[in-house]
Protein backbone atom coordinates (compact mmCIF):
# COMPACT_ATOMS: atom_id res chain seq x y z
CA UNK A 1 0.00 0.00 0.00
CA UNK A 2 2.41 2.61 1.14
CA UNK A 3 4.57 1.76 -2.08
CA UNK A 4 1.74 1.87 -4.19
CA UNK A 5 0.90 5.52 -2.76
CA UNK A 6 4.36 6.43 -3.25
CA UNK A 7 4.73 5.42 -6.74
CA UNK A 8 1.18 7.50 -7.58
CA UNK A 9 2.42 10.38 -5.68
CA UNK A 10 5.90 9.88 -7.37
CA UNK A 11 4.78 9.39 -11.25
CA UNK A 12 1.99 12.66 -10.24
CA UNK A 13 4.70 14.90 -9.14
CA UNK A 14 7.04 14.27 -11.97
CA UNK A 15 4.01 14.30 -14.84
CA UNK A 16 2.48 17.50 -13.23
CA UNK A 17 6.07 19.34 -13.33
CA UNK A 18 7.24 17.72 -16.97
CA UNK A 19 3.81 19.21 -18.38
CA UNK A 20 4.58 22.55 -16.79
CA UNK A 21 8.15 22.86 -17.50
CA UNK A 22 8.36 21.02 -20.75
CA UNK A 23 5.23 20.83 -22.53
CA UNK A 24 3.65 24.40 -21.46
CA UNK A 25 6.51 26.83 -21.11
CA UNK A 26 3.87 29.06 -22.25
CA UNK A 27 1.13 28.66 -19.54
CA UNK A 28 4.49 28.48 -17.12
CA UNK A 29 5.19 32.18 -18.13
CA UNK A 30 1.77 33.15 -18.23
CA UNK A 31 2.20 32.21 -14.29
CA UNK A 32 4.97 33.75 -13.64
CA UNK A 33 3.88 37.14 -15.46
CA UNK A 34 0.84 36.87 -13.36
CA UNK A 35 2.92 36.27 -9.95
CA UNK A 36 4.63 39.93 -11.31
CA UNK A 37 1.45 41.64 -12.18
CA UNK A 38 0.27 40.84 -8.24
CA UNK A 39 3.67 41.99 -6.98
CA UNK A 40 3.65 45.01 -8.95
CA UNK A 41 0.15 46.11 -8.31
CA UNK A 42 0.80 45.20 -4.63
CA UNK A 43 4.00 47.63 -4.40
CA UNK A 44 1.59 50.30 -6.09
CA UNK A 45 -0.77 50.35 -3.78
CA UNK A 46 1.73 50.31 -0.77
CA UNK A 47 3.56 53.45 -2.93
CA UNK A 48 -0.07 55.22 -3.31
CA UNK A 49 -0.94 54.44 0.06
CA UNK A 50 2.65 55.89 1.86
CA UNK A 51 1.94 58.88 -0.37
CA UNK A 52 -1.79 59.24 1.11
CA UNK A 53 -0.26 58.84 4.79
CA UNK A 54 2.66 61.02 4.10
CA UNK A 55 0.16 63.66 2.31
CA UNK A 56 -1.94 64.34 5.14
CA UNK A 57 0.27 64.04 8.12
CA UNK A 58 2.57 66.97 6.10
CA UNK A 59 -0.47 68.73 5.56
CA UNK A 60 -2.31 68.90 9.04
CA UNK A 61 1.62 68.94 10.63
CA UNK A 62 1.77 72.44 8.44
CA UNK A 63 -1.66 74.19 9.41
CA UNK A 64 -1.20 72.52 12.70
CA UNK A 65 2.24 74.66 12.42
CA UNK A 66 0.68 77.77 10.71
CA UNK A 67 -2.54 78.14 13.56
CA UNK A 68 0.50 77.83 16.29
CA UNK A 69 2.21 80.59 15.13
CA UNK A 70 -0.47 82.82 13.83
CA UNK A 71 -2.18 82.34 17.19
Amino acid sequence: MFNYLFFFFFTFTFTFTFNIFFLCPFLFQLFIFRVFIFRLFIFLLCIIWFFILWFFIFRFTFTFILIRNIS
